[in-house]
């Protein structure tokens, strides 16, 4: 069975907080194309969502699993985005900023990195300072500042060790980090050739597609980021 999240049509975000919801139920998602035979992920996908179907957990509301909104370590509100690489992750997370700071919230953004990553440039002061041993080096101005942190073969810090590190916020959207204990959004689409990832992850609260599929779960239109981003914030109790 198809389950589709009834959103309101938004013509700006600035309009989400009067946003009327629907309650969720099967309906037709016009705004999405049917996902075919020639895609070659959705076999496989199907045979896993068969299985979640199967789940009792998945007929729980996301707080009856144990997992919320308000982050561990801080109690912000907080709200992930996965999805394999290529999904549109980034992408979406860009659209749907900006509607949560137009309603005057403060917003922060904590990126998890697979591979090894670089904010300075080779040269500059900063960058020389690190290579010559510095363990932090911390950059300030009247716009800005910045902290750099050199592990140097020291354990990766966790979810929680991470977040205890930003200053306090509205709302904390996590970019990666499959195992945080926090409701997320699975992004997903056709053509990555990908499984899906809310079978296996209870955290997985709805899943935004550009096509449409089959699952228990809320799905979202992926290019309606003010729908996304009011569903987020209905998630989240900050409607």
């Amino acid at each position: 069975m198809m389950h589709f999240l009834s959103l309101p049509g938004l013509k700006h975000c600035a309009s989400l907080a009067n946003a009327a919801w629907a309650a969720p139920g099967v309906v037709p998602h016009r705004g999405l194309p049917p996902a075919t035979a020639a895609d070659t992920s959705i076999a496989p996908v199907f045979a896993l969502t068969a299985a979640r179907q199967r789940s009792t957990i998945d007929t729980l509301p996301v707080s009856a699993r144990g997992i919320t909104g308000a982050s561990i370590a801080t109690g912000m509100k907080t709200f992930g985005v996965v999805g394999w690489s290529g999904s549109g992750k980034t992408t979406l997370i860009e659209k749907i900023v900006p509607c949560f700071t137009e309603r005057g919230m403060r917003v922060s953004v904590l990126k998890h990195a697979h591979h090894p990553f670089d904010v300075d440039r080779p040269g500059k002061d900063s960058y020389r300072h690190r290579q010559a041993g510095a363990t932090e080096v911390l950059i300030a101005s009247a716009h800005r500042w910045v902290l750099m942190h050199e592990l140097r073969g020291a354990h990766e810090p966790s979810f929680e060790d991470q977040v205890k590190r930003l200053s306090p916020c509205d709302l904390l959207i996590v970019e990666g980090w499959k195992p945080a204990p926090v409701p997320k959004l699975e992004v997903w689409r056709a053509g990555t050739g990908t499984a899906f990832l809310h079978p296996q992850d209870p955290g997985i609260v709805a899943v935004a597609s550009d096509v449409t599929i089959e699952t228990t779960l809320p799905l979202l239109d992926l290019n309606d980021s003010a729908g996304i981003a009011a569903f987020i914030l209905k998630n989240l109790g900050l409607t």
